[in-house]
């Protein structure tokens, strides 16, 4: 079984392949394709399926041939004046957000005909969202985080906030009911999402004091920083994260950005 391993380099999507790997398992990456795009921002998979987000809106592409990636739609943000940053999908739509603009709801029931569902205003510069068990979480690069109820997936409800102390938040993720919010040169701050309309704000992690990116698998937080490598945290009580791991690079000149 091989697994497609993707990197987003800012003016392209490099595609590679990994067979699936024991513990501790060293291996050799196979490359297969490069897709030029300038200020590609994210990318998600439905299946063979892949939503790439760049500086005017979505590329939608067919990756069951690795090899051969075939763009099979696009959709132009077009009147929303700003970049397509980091998105997420629930049910049959896309919530794509646009730096100064807003939240642009996709309706994505046919990838090979994306049509607009919805926007949600926010003036204000948007960096990435993440659906949770119907409930979208929006971080916000110099204003606190926004919690939406989707129960009508085209009309978004603002119900809450996390908020972030004035600093400058650059993403976020979710596992369970632990919300990390990503924040520059600040760490991370972790907050209990069982009640979404009254999240509980429990620690910060600070091991690098210039965080670029979070993932949360079960009760392990993987934390990249720049110029710093990954630290591995075990946040099983949430309210005292741990470092049980480190990656570091081994240039000085090399570093992790994200993590995914």
């Amino acid at each position: 079984m091989r697994a497609k391993i993707l990197t987003i380099c800012f003016l392209a999507l490099i595609v590679l392949q990994v067979p699936s790997l024991a513990a501790e398992q060293a291996v050799t990456f196979e490359y297969q394709s490069t897709i030029l795009q300038n200020y590609m921002r994210d990318i998600r998979f439905d299946g063979d399926i892949g939503y790439c987000s760049y500086s005017n809106g979505l590329k939608v592409y067919d990756f069951s041939d690795p090899t051969n990636p075939v763009l099979i739609s696009e959709f132009d943000h077009g009147q929303y004046k700003g970049m397509a940053m980091e998105f997420d999908f629930y049910g049959n739509y896309l919530y794509l957000p646009i730096s100064n603009v807003g939240i642009l709801i996709i309706d994505n029931s046919d990838p090979y005909n994306l049509t607009e569902a919805g926007f949600y205003p926010i003036a204000d510069f948007l960096m990435e969202v993440k659906q949770h068990n119907g409930y979208l979480y929006l971080a916000k690069r110099l204003n606190d985080a926004v919690v939406f109820d989707l129960v009508d997936p085209v009309n978004p409800v603002e119900i809450s906030s996390l908020s972030t102390g004035s600093r400058t938040t650059i993403g976020l993720d979710i596992a369970g009911d632990i919300l990390g919010l990503v924040h520059y040169y600040y760490g991370i701050r972790f907050y209990d999402i069982s009640d979404p309309t009254n999240p509980e704000y429990l620690s910060v992690y600070d091991p690098y004091g210039n965080e670029s990116d979070l993932k949360i698998v079960g009760n392990i937080a993987y934390v990249t920083g720049r110029g710093y490598g990954l630290s591995i945290v075990d946040i099983s009580n949430p309210s005292y994260p741990t470092q049980i791991g480190q990656y570091d690079p081994v240039d000085d000149e090399e570093y992790i950005e994200g993590a995914r």
